[in-house]
């Protein structure tokens, strides 16, 4: 799943970058061999939209990087979008349709701390709530700390932002694999055999 856009960061400096259109690009790879059946979570009353939640188990690897941190999967951390509404589901990574059906959307927080020991935050998606109804928005959040004790932090929400899915293939199941490779041992017999004959 690849992640994209630009953070307008209003004349500050987050992470060692400013800029009004400073470029991001995420990406992390879900293996859906792993995933098993995802948290679901259905359209109803409190979401206009599905929401489908996969654990942190399941994401074999990430390219998580801005300015001068990093992210990786140990940093994914299980949120419960629909809390407001007593819906008590946590999951480290949130989409709208399940991973393999083309997902549009994807929730997912990445709380951490910088070189200097001070707390940072990546969020991809956006949560908006009107008269108690939540749907899951494409946009992405980072912030950064400068003072702890001050409670002083700078912050930018993304201009722009593209999501692409990228689906994983699910891998071929075992029996299957034993089918093709015996097929394939026995085309390659009959060529040898008529290369024999010729």
């Amino acid at each position: 799943m690849n992640f994209s856009g630009t953070y307008d960061t209003q004349g500050q400096t987050i992470m060692g970058l400013q800029g009004a259109a400073v470029p991001f690009s995420y990406s992390l790879r879900l293996d859906t061999a792993l995933a098993g059946d995802p948290v679901h979570i259905a359209a109803g009353s409190a979401t206009p939209h599905d929401w489908y939640g996969y654990s942190s188990d399941a994401i074999v690897s990430t390219n998580i990087s801005f300015g001068t941190q990093t992210w990786d999967v140990s940093n994914l951390r299980e949120s419960s979008p629909l809390e407001e509404a007593g819906i008590y589901d946590f999951a480290a990574l949130w989409l709208n349709k399940q991973a393999d059906q083309n997902p549009s959307s994807a929730y997912i927080l990445l709380p951490s701390y910088s070189p200097n020991s001070q707390p940072v935050l990546l969020r991809i998606g956006e949560l908006r709530t009107v008269n108690g109804s939540t749907t899951l928005l494409n946009s992405s959040y980072i912030s950064e700390t400068i003072d702890l004790e001050n409670n002083i932090s700078v912050s930018a929400h993304s201009n722009s932002f593209n999501f692409n899915p990228v689906p994983v293939p699910s891998p071929i199941p075992e029996a299957e694999q034993y089918l093709l490779m015996a097929g394939g041992l026995m085309a390659l017999g009959l060529r040898l055999r008529r290369r024999k004959a010729a």
